[in-house]
């Protein structure tokens, strides 16, 4: 199986919208997954949760490894995790290609980032609504993910006023 575009490949034409495994019906992940496929979605995004660094349980590496056998669609991870820089490797190895972890998760999250992109990922890095970005992040980081709600929880509507 080739390796899928990279979020940098598939955001060339513009901004991308991917749709979250979250609330997929796993008992038919293979028919929901190509359902998507058939839809024309390029991405596939995971929400990883630990019930630990945020409130909610999802799933973990199984569910990546089951989703890299069943779609060569590009798998964009997104770690809600406590001590991120422990998996990264692991997330990379089961198919993600790109992972995104949380400024919050670690004192210096720079080599937590590093290592992913050593593991052959693309790195993210996602914020909290009340958290400043830190300073000697703000030229290092190619992608963020600014978060509407706090991790694990539901967005609240977007407010325009």
């Amino acid at each position: 199986m080739s390796r899928p575009p990279s979020l940098a490949d598939l955001k060339a034409d513009g901004p991308v919208i991917l749709p979250s495994l979250l609330l997929c019906d796993f008992g038919h992940l293979a028919d929901e997954i190509a359902r998507l496929e058939e839809s024309g979605y390029k991405a596939l995004h995971l929400d990883v949760m630990d019930g630990h660094f945020v409130p909610n349980l999802t799933y973990g590496l199984t569910i990546v490894e089951t989703c890299r056998r069943l779609t060569e669609l590009t798998l964009d991870v997104h770690l809600m995790i406590s001590n991120p820089h422990q998996f990264v490797e692991r997330y990379a190895e089961a198919g993600a290609n790109s992972i995104t972890i949380h400024v919050e998760a670690l004192p210096d999250v720079r080599p937590a980032l590093q290592m992913i992109r050593s593991a052959g990922a693309k790195a993210g890095l996602s914020l909290n609504p009340p958290t400043p970005l830190p300073k000697p992040l703000r030229v290092s980081i190619l992608e963020a993910q600014l978060l509407r709600a706090d991790g694990g929880r539901i967005a609240l509507p977007f407010d325009r006023g």
